[in-house]
C-alpha cells in the first residue's frame, strides 16, 4: 500500500475516534439535566451537579422548610433572577421565592388554601392562573401572597399594578421586583401590595410568574 494511502486511513481513524468521544461526552451531559433543562437538584446529588451548594441562603430555606421540595436552576443567571423555586409535595403546587424574602433567619413558607375574597379585586391579573397561596413568616414580618401565571409580557404586568409611566418599558427586562405602602381604607398608611415578577418565553410566546404579597404584618 503506498505511503499516503497509510497516512490518509490513518487521519481517517483518528478523525472518525474523535468525533465519537465528543458525541459520547455532550451525550451524557444532557442526561445529567431533566427534559426541561434544569439540573436534578436532591439529596442524592453532590458536588458540583447540586445548584447552589454553596448558597447559605438556599440552605437555611431549606433547613427551615424539611418538607418543601427548594432548588435554584441552572438556567436562571441568579443574579440577573435572584428567585428560588419552592415546590409542596403534598399537593404539587409550586411557587417562586424572591431572594428578598429568603433572606432572613427561620423563614416558614406555608402553603395554604386560597382565600379569594381575602386577595383584593385590584391585584389580581386578568385571565391570569393562580398557582398556589402562601404565607410567609419571617422575623420582620408574616407576609400572605399568591401566585399566578399569566401569558403576558413583563411590561403590561408592571404597569396593571403601577399604572403606565412614560418613557419606562421592561422589553429587555427578565424580572422587576417592588413593594407599596401608601393610604389604606380607614386613612392610615400602611402595606398595600408587593410583587417579584418574572418573564420567561421567546417570539410571540411569553408569560409572567409572580409573587404578589397582599397582606403584611409586622412583628413588633
Amino acid at each position: 500500500m503506498p505511503r499516503i494511502t497509510v497516512v490518509m486511513v490513518i487521519v481517517g481513524l483518528a478523525v472518525a475516534g474523535g468525533l465519537l468521544l465528543y458525541v459520547s461526552t455532550r451525550g451524557s451531559g444532557a442526561r445529567a439535566r431533566d427534559e426541561g433543562g434544569v439540573p436534578q437538584v436532591g439529596a442524592d446529588q453532590v458536588g458540583a451537579d447540586q445548584v447552589g451548594a454553596d448558597d447559605p441562603v438556599l440552605q437555611r430555606l431549606r433547613a427551615s422548610n424539611p418538607t418543601l421540595h427548594i432548588e435554584k436552576r441552572l438556567n436562571d443567571d441568579f443574579n440577573r433572577v435572584p428567585v428560588y423555586w419552592m415546590k409542596d409535595p403534598n399537593s404539587a403546587r409550586s411557587i417562586l421565592l424572591p431572594k428578598s424574602e429568603a433572606e432572613e433567619d427561620s423563614v416558614v413558607v406555608e402553603f395554604l388554601p386560597c382565600d379569594d375574597a381575602a386577595i383584593p379585586a385590584r391585584l389580581k391579573y386578568p385571565a391570569a392562573t393562580i398557582t398556589a397561596c402562601v404565607r410567609v413568616t419571617s422575623v420582620a414580618h408574616v407576609l400572605d401572597a399568591f401566585c399566578f401565571l399569566a401569558k403576558a409580557r413583563l411590561n403590561d404586568v408592571v404597569t396593571h399594578y403601577d399604572g403606565a409611566a412614560t418613557g419606562r418599558r421592561f422589553d429587555h427586562r427578565y424580572a422587576e421586583e417592588t413593594g407599596r405602602d401608601g393610604v389604606l381604607a380607614d386613612g392610615t398608611r400602611g402595606f398595600l401590595y408587593s410583587y417579584f415578577l418574572y418573564e420567561g418565553g421567546s417570539g410571540v410566546n411569553f408569560a409572567v410568574d409572580a409573587f404578589v404579597g397582599y397582606k403584611r404584618v409586622r412583628h413588633h
